[in-house]
């Protein structure tokens, strides 16, 4: 092979490394700095990526600390249960569950819920790896949801009772009809 062609292939894999490293560091922003938690398992449920947003969530402080762990290493045992049947479903049957609500226990200790989606991840041969995951914490809005529905009931009945007030009260102004 020429010097000049040697030149022009180093000069190639150079850009292709730069390109590479460039699309690397968007995607490392996007998943690091967007809100929501972002994980990736293996075929056996092991935490291979997790972002920030999730590191907390579980309670760590690294992704170190993470990755090759399980749920069952941050969570109690019947959530973790529940989401190991989830995560096997969507490896096993290499189908996608998409927006749907999970139980999870926040830091505080209290129950919340998450908005999730999960999707099987592929190799370049097209088997199942893995998943992809990201969810968010809707738990202060289910909160919100349930207390205007407490709130609509309450009203509702006050209604009820008021409109019932007045046709007594009407009744008894008129006499019986």
């Amino acid at each position: 092979m020429s010097f000049q062609r040697e030149n022009e292939l180093e000069k190639e894999n150079n850009e292709l490394r730069r390109a590479l490293a460039a699309e690397r560091n968007v995607l490392e922003t996007l998943i690091d700095t967007i809100p929501h938690r972002i994980f990736v398992k293996d075929r056996q449920c092991r935490f291979t990526l997790s972002n920030k947003a999730h590191v907390k969530a579980l309670g760590a402080h690294t992704q170190e600390e993470v990755i090759g762990k399980t749920d069952h290493d941050f969570r109690p045992a019947d959530l973790s249960d529940f989401y190991l049947e989830d995560d096997l479903n969507v490896i096993e049957n290499d189908s996608a569950l998409i927006d749907y609500e999970e139980p999870t226990r926040l830091l505080s200790g209290e129950l919340g819920t998450l908005l999730i989606s999960k999707a099987p991840l592929h190799n370049e041969s097209g088997d199942v790896i893995g998943l992809v995951g990201i969810s968010c914490d809707i738990t202060d809005r289910k909160n919100a949801e349930n207390k205007l529905r407490r709130s609509t009931a309450i009203q509702t009945v006050l209604s009820e009772i008021a409109d019932a007030a007045m046709s007594s009260s009407l009744q008894e102004l008129y006499g019986k009809v």
